[in-house]
């Protein structure tokens, strides 16, 4: 597929903005951490449509006091290798080279 002029222009500048185009980008896991003022009891859940920070996040299990959401933030997540069922790595066969 070719692209005019003014695609090409624009797509650079999508590029320059940070964004990739027809790459794959790294997967990652959204979390929310909720924290409770009167103990500090803090905990890692993942994201839910609609939290926001410093929305009331129901009782703290410790000490009953009213939960906030302290905190949003994403983990990249590490991907395994992809394996093929039937193949080893090196010669065809699965023989190595010696």
């Amino acid at each position: 597929m070719q692209l005019n002029e003014s695609t090409q222009r624009m797509r650079l500048d999508v590029t320059i903005l940070g964004v990739n185009l027809g790459r794959k980008s790294a997967k990652s896991v959204v979390y929310t951490v909720e924290e409770c003022p009167g103990c500090r009891a803090s905990d890692r859940r993942p994201f839910q449509v609609g939290d926001f920070v410093h929305k009331e996040a129901g009782a703290c299990p410790k000490c009953q006091s009213v939960r906030h959401i302290a905190m949003i933030y994403s983990e990249t997540v590490k991907q395994k290798p992809r394996t093929f069922p039937g193949f080893t790595r090196g010669r065809p066969g699965g023989t190595e080279a010696r």
